[in-house]
């Protein structure tokens, strides 16, 4: 940690930059699941599993 300020480690910048990456999947799940939700409604499907969980 040679040119890192004092307040500042690599788990804190690895946070920081991998931050995106993971609300990006959480975002991208829950625009996924709103598409198929639109689609059964439209379509009239009833008791299609949108979570898998």
């Amino acid at each position: 940690m040679h040119n890192l300020p004092l307040h500042e480690s690599y788990a804190v910048i690895w946070f920081r930059l991998s931050l995106p990456f993971f609300l990006g999947l959480i975002v991208g799940q829950y625009t996924c699941n709103g598409f198929w939700l639109i689609m059964d409604y439209l379509s009239g499907a009833k008791g299609n599993q949108i979570f898998w969980i």
